[in-house]
């Protein structure tokens, strides 16, 4: 077991905000207490105000395909069924655009009193999380980090005001410094190193550039020869890894950091080109996926991420908001068995018979 320091569309959505205050609150403000509602303080000093009954709540998906999202999902119906709540997924089908529209109307339609937000690119979809959907009495709950101040940022620190918490850290610049650093102290010595990871813009794999150029200063011989983008889906990692290693025959180490999705396009990539053995193998996911290739030899470790716990504890926030409770600003998803953000346990072969995967 190892422990590890674990736009155009702002205008329109400052615009949008001032029109919902002006015209659409009345209708959708009603007066606190006596008729029904729970004032709930974002940290603005504008506060939201949701009913105290059934809510309805819109969790707006990236809408990528993968098991990540299924297993998120599944949480937040689950839970939400606890409280009597109702969910409605909505899809944005990995598009930045479609998912702004979907929160701009939804704040204009008063469709939701809460809303989880898996952003697909978080600073440009932060005034709508921060204020759009605030101002039409929409309680947000987000993974994070999602506005350009919290990129850099751990804990406390990923929350941000005009949202009533952040539920996650796993996807944070925290979380992914500490298993690129596990990934040098683990493969010392000269390596050619393979990152495989998701979109040009996603706010993790912005993290990951961030950490790859600082760990290039401090741990030269673990050179990253390149960044491998996919969809986060199997079918695009194993396309975009056979084609880099095609062309990088000098891979020593790759890194993936979704599984199991894309950590199945990297075995299966290796596979194919005989190299399945010979190339050291980490991923982030920690998923039955991983077990199995751990398991099998054919992953050296594993960083968990626990998709589950998000969307159990984005309802759960929800509901504390609810009932009048303090707010917890930042709720990380990684149980304490687990580490934390700075300090998380690698599952390895050592200790994978006692790991239970999350996903």
């Amino acid at each position: 077991m190892h422990m590890k320091p674990l736009t155009i569309w702002g205008a329109s959505a400052a615009c949008l905000s001032l029109l919902i205050a002006a015209c659409g609150s009345a209708a959708a403000t009603p007066a606190a207490g006596s008729d029904g509602t729970v004032s709930v303080s974002v940290g603005t000093g504008t506060p939201v105000k949701i009913p105290k009954g059934p809510l309805k709540i819109g969790y707006f998906s990236n809408g990528n395909p993968n098991q990540w999202n299924s297993s998120q999902i599944a949480a937040v119906e689950a839970e939400a069924k606890k409280y009597g709540y109702t969910v409605s997924v909505v899809n944005a089908g990995g598009s930045l655009n479609t998912q702004l529209s979907q929160m701009q109307t939804a704040a204009v339609d008063h469709t939701y009193n809460a809303a989880i937000v898996q952003a697909i690119q978080g600073e440009p979809e932060c005034a709508d999380m921060t204020k759009v959907m605030p101002a039409a009495n929409i309680l947000v709950v987000s993974s994070g980090p999602d506005c350009s101040s919290a990129l850099t940022n751990a804990g406390d620190g990923l929350w941000f005001p005009g949202t009533y918490a952040t539920s996650g850290g796993d996807t944070s610049i925290t979380y992914a410094r500490a298993f690129f650093e596990e990934a040098a102290k683990e493969f010392p010595g000269p390596q050619q190193v393979a990152v495989v990871t998701g979109p040009v813009g996603n706010d993790l794999v912005t993290s990951e550039q961030d950490v790859l150029s600082s760990l290039a200063k401090t741990n030269p011989q673990f050179h990253v020869a390149g960044v491998v983008n996919t969809g986060w889906t199997a079918p695009t990692a194993l396309s975009a890894t056979e084609s880099f290693l095609e062309a990088h025959p000098n891979i020593t180490v790759v890194l993936s950091t979704y599984s199991p999705d894309v950590t199945q396009g990297v075995i299966d990539a290796l596979r194919a080109l005989g190299k399945l053995g010979k190339v050291k193998v980490a991923d982030q996911g920690g998923t039955t996926y991983d077990v199995s290739q751990i398991q099998a030899g054919n992953i050296d470790f594993t960083l968990p991420y626990f998709p589950n716990n998000y969307g159990t504890y984005a309802v759960d926030a929800i509901h504390d908001a609810q009932l009048g409770r303090s707010p917890q600003r930042f709720i990380s998803d990684v149980p304490s068995k687990y580490g934390t953000l700075t300090n998380p346990v690698i599952i390895t072969k050592a200790n994978v018979a006692t790991y239970t995967a999350a996903y």
